[in-house]
């Protein structure tokens, strides 16, 4: 505010501010002519905010502006309450009936400013996709998610445990149509004969159970293990075996009428499961049983291929506080 003489005013307005504020970004300069009161008023907030301004100096009367009453600041000051009727902003090109239109509604000036003064950013579809980081590779997306060891040996398990596993039948067995399947077979053979070996005390029912049933509890023990000790992803690996071994028992279980599958002590060696259901009198329920245990091996390979997904991804440190932003 600036005073012109004793009843005219020159008054510039700048306004700033975020998108969306009526004041963002505008500026305009007008003389006002107001009431003598209104012009002590604005005269008396300004020297009382910004210091005493040349050319305001004290009121007619004699009175001091520090003893009025304190009702302006310029807060609550809109220049457009004294805008008079025929006002258009300086270097406008707003018509009058404009001017009149924004008076009688309240609205601020609808000018653009120019020069080198502050602009709205642009907001316009091509700034936006420039602004947008490229997109990255899925496949470093994936190394820098997950471990890519581990990632990978799920991968492996579950490629096995969807073209492997229609190979677990008795002839799948006799043809040695799966590799795969053939190797840990005799790996799980191994557990197999300890397991006789460690229940032999237990009575001959135990001693022919013991072995198909020691095979599973081996790698159930394992995967127990891991898990309590926290170390999730080796516990789902070790579920994944789990699940083999009831797949590889279940041909075992089908063969246990029929008995045509190879023994490792030839023709003079008990076939395990003949003599199990046998003596349970279950023996016509082979395929019934063994498709039981097909079908729990597969659901445990569900459960662990998914927990091996799931833990194999890399943990994401936690921000400190004092580094939060």
């Amino acid at each position: 505010l600036t005073r012109l003489n004793s009843r005219h005013i020159r008054v510039v307005r700048i306004g700033m501010g975020q998108p969306g504020n009526p004041f963002f970004d505008w500026c305009d300069e007008f003389t006002i002519t107001p009431h003598h009161s209104a012009l002590a008023d604005v005269e008396r907030g300004a020297g009382r905010d910004a210091g005493t301004q040349p050319g305001m100096g004290e009121p007619q009367d004699g009175t001091s502006y520090n003893d009025r009453p304190a009702h302006y600041s310029p807060a609550n000051y809109s220049p457009v309450d004294y805008q008079p009727a025929d006002y258009q902003p300086a270097g406008n090109q707003a018509s009058a009936n404009q001017v009149s239109a924004n008076q009688a509604s309240g609205s601020r000036p609808s000018h653009q400013p120019s020069g080198d003064r502050l602009r709205r950013p642009s907001t316009s579809p091509s700034a936006s996709l420039s602004a947008r980081p490229p997109q990255r590779d899925l496949a470093m997306m994936l190394i820098e998610r997950f471990n890519p060891f581990q990632l990978g040996l799920a991968a492996l398990l579950l490629i096995h445990s969807v073209f492997g596993s229609p190979h677990y039948t008795v002839q799948g067995f006799l043809d040695n149509t799966d590799g795969v399947m053939m190797f840990l077979h005799n790996v799980n053979l191994i557990f197999h004969e300890a397991g006789h070996t460690l229940f032999i005390f237990f009575g001959q029912f135990m001693h022919l159970v013991g072995g198909s049933l020691f095979q599973i509890l081996l790698p159930a023990f394992l995967c127990g293990y891991f898990w309590v000790t926290g170390q999730r992803y080796a516990s789902a690996i070790a579920l994944w075996w789990v699940g083999q071994n009831f797949l590889d028992v279940s041909i075992y279980i089908k063969d246990a009428q029929i008995r045509i599958l190879p023994l490792l002590g030839g023709e003079a060696s008990l076939h395990d499961w003949h003599f199990i259901l046998l003596d349970l009198r279950l023996l016509t329920k082979s395929q019934l049983i063994g498709n039981i245990a097909f079908s729990i091996g597969i659901l445990l390979y569900i459960v662990a291929i998914a927990a091996a997904v799931r833990y194999s991804q890399i943990p994401v440190k936690a921000i400190a506080p004092s580094d939060a932003p």
